[in-house]
């Protein structure tokens, strides 16, 4: 059994990223985007990029509660976005990418999310149309889109300051669909503490 308190630092997910930067700042992320090529970012480079999406998504009216989906693959843009949701006390939901028009229908309209970060790439068409099934009235992003409407432009039109908001480490910060024996899907919320105390376990099996 474990102590009350682990750990003498929060336990959330936007304290790991401070500590990282501090640790680590120079040291680079890689990602492969969806062409098979790298993105390299320094852990100080990408905390920036976290605030600025933070604060465009401040701009845009989210706040506590609020649901951010993603519809794509894996990329360095998915753990910004969590990131930035738990700064602002919201919830990311990153879904199966491939799921066909219908269950991605099913998924907008029972996450209700505020903004939808989307993908072009082989998926762009089925998107568009659980996009026209579900009725959203989101914001929709395209990460992999270049251009005014996409993803770096809206990221870039925030500010780079922390917007502060370490979080608090029992509330909820994402969310995954799972299956159920209702026969539709359900969304299962995972806290700050959660995801903090999964990743130390896995950190110590290595």
């Amino acid at each position: 059994m474990f102590p009350g308190r682990m750990m003498d630092f929060p336990l959330t997910v936007t304290h790991i990223l401070d500590r990282a930067r501090s640790l680590f700042g120079a040291t680079e992320i890689v990602s492969r985007r969806t062409d098979r090529s790298l993105d390299r970012i320094s852990y100080d480079a990408f905390g920036r990029r976290v605030a600025r999406l933070a604060n465009a998504l401040a701009g845009r009216g989210v706040g506590p509660g609020d649901r951010l989906l993603w519809l794509g693959q894996n990329c360095h843009r998915l753990l910004e976005c969590l990131l930035a949701a738990a700064k602002l006390g919201a919830v990311f939901c990153p879904a199966n990418w491939r799921q066909s028009a219908a269950e991605f229908a099913f998924v907008i309209g029972d996450s209700d999310p505020a903004v939808v970060f989307f993908q072009e790439s082989e998926i762009g068409d089925t998107l568009r149309q659980a996009r026209r099934e579900s009725g959203s009235q989101a914001l929709w992003i395209g990460h992999d889109v270049a251009g005014d409407d996409g993803y770096e432009a809206f990221l870039a039109a925030g500010a780079d300051h922390d917007p502060g908001g370490d979080g608090d480490e029992r509330a909820a910060v994402l969310m995954m669909y799972t299956a159920a024996f209702s026969g539709s899907p359900n969304g299962a919320l995972l806290s700050n503490r959660a995801l903090v105390l999964q990743g130390s376990f896995i950190a110590q099996v290595q």
